[in-house]
């Protein structure tokens, strides 16, 4: 099951870059902004941003257009595509997760026998350090 949905993630490269993913993220509930937006929000280059953008234009995911603002700019506009696969890929990921915290809370509740006392002792650990240093 754990290989099932890490493999539906990395089936989709082009969402599985934070930068990329964050263009869309930012997109959905806006579905039009302008690049220098994105410039402004992401905090990177005009070169590296371009280059996310190429890839998910690639992907049908997004759309670039001229638009007449105060001066001529660069609107991207996520697609029908682009939201669909967003809403698989969040999918996806929140089964991933889901899967990862109930494998934890089941560790994380075992109970342990101490030896042949006859004394139970039930032990929570809290976390990955804490099973270490049993």
């Amino acid at each position: 099951m754990f290989r099932e949905l890490v493999e539906k993630l990395i089936e989709n490269n082009a969402l599985g870059s934070p930068v990329r993913l964050s263009i869309m993220l930012y997109l959905l509930p806006r579905g039009r902004v302008l690049f220098k937006d994105l410039l402004e929000i992401l905090k990177i280059t005009p070169g590296n941003l371009d280059s996310h953008l190429k890839r998910l234009e690639k992907e049908e995911y997004v759309k670039l257009r001229k638009v007449i603002a105060d001066r001529p700019r660069t609107a991207v506009e996520i697609t029908e595509k682009g939201a669909e696969e967003v809403g698989r890929y969040l999918k996806a990921l929140r089964n991933l997760v889901d899967g990862v915290e109930v494998s934890v809370a089941n560790i994380c509740t075992e109970n342990v026998g101490i030896g042949d006392s006859g004394v139970d002792t039930e032990i929570e650990i809290k976390s990955r350090k804490d099973a270490e240093d049993l």
